[in-house]
């Protein structure tokens, strides 16, 4: 049985997860407009993303905060790319994108981790 300070941490983390998808053309990561509402801030031009245990910058464009709250690899790496096609089948069903967590760590620091089951 975990103590009340673990399970205060599993609570707190469990409830900042924010559950994302894949996003059209298996390059990017769908956030959605609540997402973005809770867990971003519009002076950030840029976050940082974990992926497999390394940092990754990721530039929030202007229309991250109009109409297309997602990330993408638009500096030339295919790492989410890479990161789906190690995870899940790519391409995916018409209209049914993987499914996954993005983890909010401290300052624009994010962690991307698969469902826990």
């Amino acid at each position: 049985m975990p103590d009340n300070l673990q399970l205060l941490k599993w609570l707190i983390l469990e409830r900042a997860m924010m559950e994302v998808s894949a996003r059209t053309g298996e390059n990017g990561i769908h956030i959605g407009v609540k997402n973005r509402k809770q867990h971003f801030k519009q002076e950030w031009e840029t976050i940082n993303v974990e992926i497999d245990g390394q940092f990754h910058e990721f530039k929030l464009k202007p229309g991250f905060w109009k109409k297309c709250p997602h990330i993408d690899n638009s500096n030339g790496e295919r790492v989410i790319h890479d990161w789906l096609q190690k995870n899940f089948t790519l391409p995916w069903s018409k209209n049914k994108p993987p499914h996954f967590y993005l983890l909010p760590l401290d300052h624009r620091n994010f962690r991307l981790q698969l469902h826990k089951h």
